[in-house]
């Protein structure tokens, strides 16, 4: 009679088979013992499951609805405010600034302006867009749910030239905040809600589901089919509401519950925006969640029956074979879990079988492994601290060739831009320190971002004062254009920033700024043990005499910079008095930049 382990390694030669046995035999019919014999439980788990899907999903709806309504209330407070109080600048010419603001909005086309009266104003409407419809001379009263989280009117929804429009308004008041100064007044194309639930409706994992937003009145707001918005019927499905037993009102029903749509058993999800007056509801039948599990509980018992004698002898006889190596690699795999990237016992590495291969795979795979970690935490230390002062796209450049961090300069045709703080000595000592560090913090994350929106670095930080430079790591032929235009983003966005600075500390900040063009050496000075990625020579230097000599507000550049400036610049030039800067013998032809 032919011995045990010999019949086992003839019927399966290789030690795949031998594993493919060994687990179809033992694990199979203990998952299916399993499910049976907890099939009430799995079915009310997966039920649960289907239930928190549901309601997961229908409160990212929600949130994303409320981060736009929030974005669209922050875009009315800051292009309302400049509308209100834009200082000298002419109406139309604040008209035009804001025009071009709404332009680059994705969710307001125009603010409408109504006086404490409600009646209309004036309008302010995103360049080469289409007039509004459906704009009131004169707001009715009691047309806005006013709610505690946004402060935001929601009015009805109308009909606009680019479809379904919702009426939105905020209302502001005088500086004692018991009077109404204006009212602001502007619609959200509906759109842009049904493009939202559209894609949130597609992550469910089943072939028939519905996400709508509706108001408490049971009338569409948000839906796949943009066109079933133009409905004035009540949009509600079967008889979910009555299963909630919410009342009266749509803000009372929240939950998931089973319900009856047209003979058909669905789920659904209900979770109210009790501060809007809508509610999100996500529908689906219970056949697509239900369905597989039915169909899977039916062949249980028979698979169960049938593989249960056979599982228990053979898989017992093949365990033993496998069992040792295969607690040796287990182990390994625990810890790399734990990280600890240690090789597998020497003995198994020498094995000639399939369990030597993947022993000497792990081993190899532990190395690429620890060497990935290394390389990702000093990529990882790297952009954190890069990035602070650099924009991304010099931060990754500088990663993917880290040689360009070590010593050294070459010469790069660069446009420098020094901005001070004007008075900074007397803020300084009017305010206590923690104050000023909050100001000066406040001031250089603005500033910054203007900078690395137009496309320049951060230099340094000197004190009160900002170093930026564009043409690093490579020059581009609108380098001093586009830090002209972040030195008048600067200036303006002042107006908006003294507002806060008044109201919160009672101080105001004005800035000089000055720029050059030139060659200079850019590159890392500095030790091995500490450099700094930074611009030196004459042209910085004449950079800073000429924010040395720009009074508050004013905004200097020489001739060299003037000169790469197009002359269809929406900016206006006047040449002042040349020059003779501190520690230069020469005159510079200087310019300032007109507001």
């Amino acid at each position: 009679m032919p011995h045990p382990n010999t019949f086992v390694q003839t019927l399966f030669p290789r030690l795949f088979h031998r594993l493919v046995a060994l687990i179809f035999l033992i694990t199979l019919p203990l998952v299916l013992g399993l499910l049976w014999a907890n099939a009430t439980g799995l079915w009310e788990r997966i039920k649960l499951y289907v239930f928190r899907l549901d309601s997961a999903l229908s409160e990212h709806a929600a949130a994303e609805v409320t981060h736009h309504l929030e974005q669209a209330q922050s875009q009315l407070v800051s292009i309302g405010m400049a509308l209100l109080e834009g200082g000298d600048i002419a109406e139309e010419e604040r008209l035009n600034l804001m025009g071009q603001v709404l332009s680059e909005s994705k969710l307001l086309d125009f603010i409408a302006v109504y006086g404490p009266d409600m009646e209309r104003r004036f309008v302010a409407k995103a360049l080469g867009s289409m007039d509004p419809s459906h704009l009131p001379e004169k707001l009715p009263e009691f047309r806005f749910v006013h709610n505690k989280a946004h402060n935001l009117g929601i009015g009805k929804t109308v009909n606009g030239a680019e479809g379904p429009m919702l009426e939105v308004a905020l209302r502001v008041f005088d500086a004692s905040e018991n009077q109404t100064r204006a009212w602001l007044y502007s619609q959200i194309n509906l759109n842009l809600f049904c493009k939202l639930v559209a894609s949130l409706q597609e992550k469910l994992p089943f072939r028939h589901n519905t996400l709508f937003i509706i108001d408490k009145e049971a009338h569409l707001v948000a839906h796949p089919n943009v066109h079933l918005l133009n409905s004035e019927e009540k949009f509600t499905p079967g008889n979910l509401f009555e299963v909630l037993g919410g009342g009266s009102s749509i803000v009372n029903y929240k939950g998931v519950a089973e319900f009856e749509e047209k003979g058909v058993l669905m789920l659904g999800a209900v979770l109210p925006m009790p501060e809007l007056g809508w509610a999100v509801v996500l529908t689906h039948p219970s056949e697509d969640a239900f369905s597989d599990l039915k169909s899977a509980l039916l062949w249980t018992l028979p698979s169960l029956l049938a593989c249960l004698v056979a599982a228990l002898a053979a898989g017992i006889l093949l365990a033993r074979r496998i069992s040792k190596p295969l607690h040796s690699l287990t182990h390994a795999t625990q810890l790399l879990a734990k990280r600890q990237f240690e090789k597998v016992e020497p003995a198994l590495s020498m094995r000639s079988d399939e369990f030597g291969a993947l022993a000497r795979s792990f081993d190899s795979m532990f190395q690429e492994l620890r060497a990935y970690e290394d390389k990702l935490i000093q990529e990882t230390q790297v952009r954190s601290a890069l990035s602070r002062y650099l924009p991304s796209d010099i931060v990754e450049k500088l990663i993917q060739n880290p040689h360009a961090l070590k010593l050294g300069g070459e010469k790069r045709f660069v446009t420098v831009l020094f901005c001070d703080v004007v008075g900074f000595t007397y803020i300084s000592e009017a305010l206590p320190p923690e104050t000023v560090v909050s100001l000066l913090n406040e001031l250089f994350s603005i500033a910054t971002e203007i900078i690395h929106k137009r496309e320049g670095i951060i230099d340094k930080f000197i004190g009160d004062c900002i170093m930026a430079v564009w043409g690093l790591p490579e020059s581009h032929p609108d380098d001093a254009e586009m830090a002209l235009l972040a030195a008048e983003d600067l200036r303006r966005w002042l107006e908006v920033g003294n507002r806060r600075w008044r109201q919160k500390w009672g101080v105001e900040i004005q800035l000089a700024m000055g720029m050059h063009s030139g060659i200079a050496v850019a590159g890392n000075i500095g030790s091995e043990k500490r450099m700094d990625y930074t611009v030196i020579g004459d042209t910085v230097n004449i950079a800073a005499r000429l924010e040395d000599s720009a009074q508050a507000g004013q905004i200097l550049l020489s001739e060299t910079t003037r000169s790469l400036i197009k002359e269809d610049t929406t900016s206006f030039f006047k040449r002042v008095s040349d020059k003779t800067l501190h520690t230069k013998s020469t005159t510079t032809l200087v310019y300032e930049v007109l507001e």
